[in-house]
């Protein structure tokens, strides 16, 4: 590669004319209109030199590389098109840690206490809480499927609500009213906790899930194959089988692929597919720098009302969630284990 990059660079510079139509097809298949292909160093650079790159949608010859990681291009920036930063993120897919006796996976939602507020002295404030969830899922199905749960307790919610918890003394425990209040003989306040409660683990069926809304069973996803063509195909056959196809909406087809790169012991191979073919999903969007719940900061992309947040270092996925929900969900733990499960033990 880097034989390469010096021959291309030892090419005479393009021509302005031959900039601006490398320019005009990028833009052309960005938006769509022209059939999109995985775009890799395998494309043919014999002749348009750096143009031809430019053309492709990844400016990578001429570009910097990341510190340390041999002949990985530099993420592009934070106002590159999504489909950019999916191939981008497709190049660079992350290599799941080892191997082990179950797949691991480790959540933590935020959500707004909707029916519910704080209270402590003469102040009133809204609050939010956290829990972590997590999935023990066997290599092996006589080790069998565990699930973990802990209430990791509440906290203010917004600016301004903590600034009243503050003027509150800043208690570790206050009581909680429901919003709007409830007339009834039998509602009373219920002590409410900063503090992490123990986790609990429990064994659970086979067929059990990551989150109640996650469709597809992880391993099944991990068996799909790596090319993308052929995993766009089964895809597509998988969800016209299941009925979930939606008479050829795309949605399905991304929450297929984000679920895959969300819950699925996947291998670097099979996520760089996936994220190619999300790439090939025209709806999907750059929505800009946004926090996890667990305050990360990453890069948001986001189908409709739905998203997902990416590391800028290393595009694995640090959290997802839904536009005007206050609920957020944070991923943690991704990858292979040898540990014994056990109750989540957050702080």
């Amino acid at each position: 590669m880097d034989e390469m990059i010096r021959s291309l660079l030892s090419e005479p510079p393009p021509s302005a004319a031959a900039i601006d139509e490398a320019r005009r097809r990028l833009h052309e298949e960005i938006a769509g209109r022209r059939p999109r292909k995985r775009m890799t160093w395998r494309l043919s650079l014999a002749t348009g030199g750096l143009a031809a790159v430019v053309a492709a949608g990844v400016a990578l010859a001429a570009g910097p590389t990341t510190p340390g990681v041999q002949g990985v291009p530099a993420p592009p920036g934070p106002d590159a098109t999504a489909p950019q930063l999916l191939l981008a993120a497709a190049e660079r897919a992350a290599k799941p840690a080892g191997s082990g006796r179950y797949w691991r996976v480790l959540l933590i939602t935020k959500s707004r206490e909707e029916y519910m507020d704080g209270r402590a002295g003469r102040e009133t404030f809204g609050i939010g809480s956290r829990h972590a969830q997590e999935a023990w899922l066997p290599k092996d199905p006589k080790d069998g499927n565990w699930a973990g749960t802990q209430n990791l307790g509440v906290f203010p919610w917004s600016a301004e609500d903590r600034a009243a918890w503050e003027r509150a003394g800043s208690p570790t425990q206050f009581e909680g009213v429901p919003n709007p209040p409830v007339k009834s003989p039998r509602s009373r306040p219920m002590t409410l906790s900063t503090n992490p409660r123990p986790g609990h683990l429990q064994q659970v069926d086979a067929d059990w899930r990551v989150e109640v809304y996650n469709l597809w069973d992880p391993f099944e996803l991990a068996k799909l194959p790596s090319d993308p063509v052929a995993l766009r195909s089964a895809a597509d056959a998988k969800l016209k089988e299941t009925g979930r196809d939606d008479n050829g909406d795309s949605l399905a087809l991304y929450v297929m692929m984000t679920e895959l790169l969300k819950y699925a012991p996947a291998t670097p191979e099979l996520r760089s597919a996936a994220f190619t073919v999300l790439s090939e999903i025209p709806e999907i969007r750059n929505l800009g720098e946004r926090e996890d719940a667990t305050g990360r900061k990453g890069i948001a992309l986001g189908y409709g009302d739905i998203y997902i947040i990416l590391n800028a270092e290393d595009y694995t996925i640090l959290g997802y969630g839904l536009e005007g929900r206050d609920y957020d969900t944070s991923v943690i733990k991704l990858g292979w284990t040898d540990d014994k499960p056990a109750p989540p033990a957050m702080e």
